[in-house]
């Protein structure tokens, strides 16, 4: 994941410390809201409203000709700013206009440090207690969206997530919309849980979050692996 904007982030998936085979790009937009919570001890009690600070994030898949162009920098992820920047707000795609990013409806998740007692169930109380995660849930509870894996294929997502400083645990499931059947994820509730692998330092001091001078530090060396083959000793 690479900062674009202040605000905004680009993420490239991929398998087995495989960059150069990404198979998914995705763009996030990050918007502060306000969370307005009503409480009430007894149906006699008058009803107090709590307002707390929260992030929406706004998902967006890429033009099929950007994600073209950063495939081809997939070994130089500091790059990816600047192709970005470079491409322009829409293109032509088979003879029709193609915007640069494409909102994923309904998929929006809402970060902020309240644990759901249900959907953030799989958060052990060593980790709760803490106190120094946020929490997202889907803003719409769930979301149908056409799979980029199996053209053609609706899936039924419903995702969680939690981030701590140096982990991102993930707990995503993918259904089909007509059996419910499960695509992906873990049926027993356990959320995929992602390390931390480098920080991204910007050594020239710009306002950018990414800048010509930026590069990868603090490589943590039992996961540098999964940067791709500049950071292991490939076998025959």
């Amino acid at each position: 994941m690479v900062p674009v904007h202040e605000n905004s982030r680009l993420a490239a998936f991929y398998f087995d410390g495989q960059p150069q085979a990404i198979y998914r790009f995705r763009y996030y937009q990050l918007e502060p809201v306000v969370e307005t919570s009503v409480h009430s001890q007894s149906e006699r009690e008058a009803k107090d409203e709590e307002m707390t600070a929260a992030i929406d994030t706004m998902l967006f898949t890429l033009h099929p000709e950007l994600e073209k162009q950063l495939r081809m920098a997939s070994m130089t992820p500091m790059e990816w700013p600047r192709i970005f920047k470079d491409f322009p707000d829409s293109s032509p795609v088979e003879d029709q206009e193609v915007a640069k990013i494409t909102k994923l409806d309904s998929c929006e998740v809402r970060w902020s440090y309240n644990l759901d007692p249900k959907q953030h169930a799989y958060v052990p109380e060593q980790y709760a207690s803490r106190g120094d995660g946020i929490h997202a849930v889907m803003v719409h509870g769930e979301a149908l969206v056409e799979s980029q894996m199996m053209p053609g294929q609706k899936i039924l997502i419903r995702d969680q997530l939690s981030l701590w400083k140096d982990e991102l645990w993930i707990h995503d499931r993918g259904h089909d919309p007509d059996t419910m059947a499960f695509i992906y994820g873990n049926q027993d509730g356990v959320p995929y849980r992602l390390q931390r692998v480098c920080n991204i330092e910007d050594v020239a001091g710009t306002d950018e979050p990414i800048s010509a001078g930026s590069h990868r530090t603090d490589i943590y060396n039992d996961l540098a692996w999964t940067l791709g083959p500049a950071h292991r000793t490939e076998s025959v």
